[in-house]
């Protein structure tokens, strides 16, 4: 997991710039992890600065999995599937959150994030 337990809480982001051939479509897929006492924050992605996925994340819809041993704070892992039009030459990705605590009370992770493109056809170069 990129991030995780007591590393991406508030203002943490991931930005990653991709260079990318003739294309007209971007679908992004990825593993999100909310970790903690999140209480109605959301987690979201965005491409060049439109966010095309978010999620609210309440503590009572999750599972102990990782994070703050002693507390009743949980796991949830939900996958990541959004797609958005796009035709630059390089995507700009962002994957964050709007928590407002340190990333020893509420954090947020990521892993397997995969990057789809629909080709052009000639037309489009």
């Amino acid at each position: 997991m990129y991030g995780g337990y007591n590393n991406f809480g508030k203002g943490a982001k991931i930005s990653k710039k991709i260079d990318l051939p003739p294309h007209y479509r971007i679908k992004i897929k990825m593993t999100y992890f909310k970790l903690d006492s999140w209480d109605g924050h959301e987690g979201w992605v965005t491409v060049e600065g439109e966010r095309i996925w978010k999620r609210a994340f309440a503590v009572a819809e999750t599972y102990k999995l990782c994070g703050i041993a002693e507390f009743t704070w949980k796991t949830l892992v939900v996958g990541v599937d959004a797609e958005v039009a796009h035709t630059k030459g390089v995507a700009n990705i962002v994957v964050g959150s709007d928590l407002d605590e340190t990333p020893d009370n509420e954090s947020f992770g990521v892993r397997d994030f995969f990057l789809y493109i629909a080709k052009c056809a000639k037309s489009c170069y």
